[in-house]
C-alpha cells in the first residue's frame, strides 16, 4: 500500500509539474527608445576596459569623448584622479599630455597612478610600482609569461590598508 501511495504522489507530482508549462513571450518594444544620437568625431583605433583611442588621438572614457589630444602614437589607458594615462608601442608612458613621459623597454598594457606611485602591468605579465620622485622602481614581480593579453586586463588599484 506504501508503494502505491507513493508511487501515486511521484507521478502526480512529475504531471503538474510538466503541465504547467509557460512560454517566454518578449513584450513589444518597438519605438521604445530615445534616438537621441551623438557623435564622437572620429573613429575608434584602440580600446581597453577603461575607454577607447580615437583615430583623432582623442579618447572616450566614463566622463564622455575628452577635449584633450593624445601625441601621435599614444593610446589611452587610464584616468585617474585628473591625471591621463596613455602608451605606445615602444613602451613609453606618457602621465597627462604635458610630455612628462618615461621610457621603460617593455610594452606596457596597463596602469594606474597615484600620487607620486605608478602602477604598471607589462606585455610579458609582470607587474611593477614606479616611483615618479626617485625614477626607480619600487617594486617588480615577474609571473609566467603571458602568451596573450586583450581588453578585459583592468587597471591596477591602489588599496588603502
Amino acid at each position: 500500500m506504501l508503494k502505491i501511495t507513493l508511487a501515486t504522489f511521484i507521478l502526480l507530482t512529475i504531471f503538474l509539474g510538466c503541465s504547467s508549462k509557460q512560454y517566454f513571450e518578449p513584450e513589444n518594444t518597438s519605438n521604445s527608445y530615445s534616438e537621441n544620437k551623438k557623435d564622437i568625431s572620429s573613429e575608434i583605433k584602440t580600446f581597453n576596459a577603461d575607454g577607447a583611442t580615437l583615430k583623432n588621438y582623442k579618447f572616450i572614457n566614463f566622463e564622455g569623448v575628452s577635449k584633450n589630444i593624445l601625441p601621435n602614437g599614444y593610446k589611452f589607458l587610464n584616468k585617474v584622479d585628473g591625471k591621463i594615462l596613455a602608451v605606445n608601442k615602444k613602451g613609453n608612458l606618457l602621465i597627462d599630455t604635458k610630455n612628462n613621459i618615461i621610457l621603460f623597454k617593455q610594452n606596457i598594457i596597463a596602469a594606474s597612478i597615484r600620487d607620486n606611485l605608478v602602477a604598471i602591468i607589462f606585455e610579458d605579465n609582470s607587474f611593477a610600482i614606479y616611483d615618479l620622485e626617485n625614477k626607480k622602481f619600487k617594486f617588480k614581480e615577474y609571473n609566467k609569461i603571458s602568451f596573450t593579453n586583450n581588453i578585459k586586463i583592468a587597471n591596477p588599484i591602489f588599496l588603502d590598508d
